[in-house]
């Protein structure tokens, strides 16, 4: 979701495609201390870079994947207004197990309706 340029379409089909019960789990890099910040737009084959940018490791390309969004405390709203699905973040933190990191968070969107 960091990646993408238009987050709201991709969360479109994904509440639409869900079955009703059904969920979309996944991880993202979550500021949840902070408001969500688009580093990056593109406008027709142009990318406007709003921030200094910024790239995470892509095993498949030398150069990185763009980070178009910081998402923040407002990511469970985002995905509400543009899927109608509720979203849960899971944050298991166990030290004992080696479970111990920055951006540990799973988050669960469900689609409402009966499974």
């Amino acid at each position: 979701m960091e990646h993408l340029f238009e987050p709201q379409k991709a969360l479109i089909e994904i509440g639409r495609t869900l079955k009703p019960g059904g969920a979309h789990v996944f991880t993202v890099p979550w500021y949840y201390w902070k408001d969500t910040v688009v580093r990056a737009v593109r406008e027709a084959d142009t990318i406007h870079y709003l921030l200094e940018p910024e790239y995470h490791g892509n095993p498949i390309d030398p150069e990185g994947s763009l980070v178009t969004t910081e998402w923040g405390r407002d990511l469970c709203d985002f995905i509400y207004k543009n899927s109608g699905m509720t979203t849960t973040a899971v944050r298991i933190l166990d030290k004992h197990q080696g479970i111990e990191a920055k951006f540990i968070e799973v988050f669960i969107s469900r689609k409402t309706g009966a499974i």
